[in-house]
This record gives structure tokens, C-alpha cells and sequence, in this order.
């Protein structure tokens, strides 16, 4: 994070990325992908990886799964699909790809 902050003192536009992949630790995974919807531009993604978390992400759904992480993975996805800013897909591939696009403001 060092680096990003760094960064932006440099440019008074906060939305300096065209990509944000997040592959993160589980339970700061929402403040990233916070962070990246702050910081990308009208039209740019954020990828976050693992969104399926080997099935257990959809198990959580159904109520057949308890997985901490489980459930924080699924509260991300579900927070990215009711964004108001974001265009988004969750790809079944692997261990799941949630691709998100910024929506152009204005």
C-alpha cells in the first residue's frame, strides 16, 4: 500500500489505474476492492481472484457452508454486484474471477 499512497501525492486525480487485481488476504478483501473503485477510471476493472473459493463461496449461498472465509467471499461478491459504480461478472473459472467494470460517471 506504501507505493499506491506514495503515489497518488504525486497526481492531484485520484483515479490514476486502468487495472486493480486484488488477490488478497480474506478478511480486508471489501476494503480493498473499496479502495480500487476509488482509484480506477470511468471504464477501468478490478479483477479480484479466489471468488469461489473451491465452491464453498456458493455453499454459503445455500446455507450448506459455515467457511469463514467462505463468507466473507461471499459478501464481497455480492457487495460488487449491487455497486452502483461497477459492470460485473464472476467467472467460473478455477477458483472463480469477479471482472468489474467502472461505470463512466456522469
Amino acid at each position: 500500500m506504501d507505493v499506491l499512497q506514495s503515489r497518488e501525492l504525486v497526481s492531484s486525480d485520484p483515479r490514476l489505474f486502468d487495472v486493480v487485481f486484488v488477490d488478497a488476504d480474506k478478511e480486508n478483501q471489501k476494503a480493498y476492492v473499496d479502495w480500487a473503485i476509488e482509484h480506477v477510471r470511468d471504464g477501468g476493472w478490478i479483477v479480484v481472484d479466489n471468488v469461489l473459493w473451491w465452491g464453498e463461496a456458493l455453499r454459503v449461498q445455500d446455507g450448506t457452508s459455515e467457511d469463514p472465509y467462505a463468507v466473507r467471499i461471499h459478501e464481497l461478491n455480492a457487495h460488487m454486484k449491487g455497486h452502483p459504480d461497477l459492470d460485473n461478472v464472476l467467472l467460473p473459472l478455477r477458483d472463480g474471477l469477479h471482472v468489474a467494470r467502472r461505470k463512466p460517471r456522469g
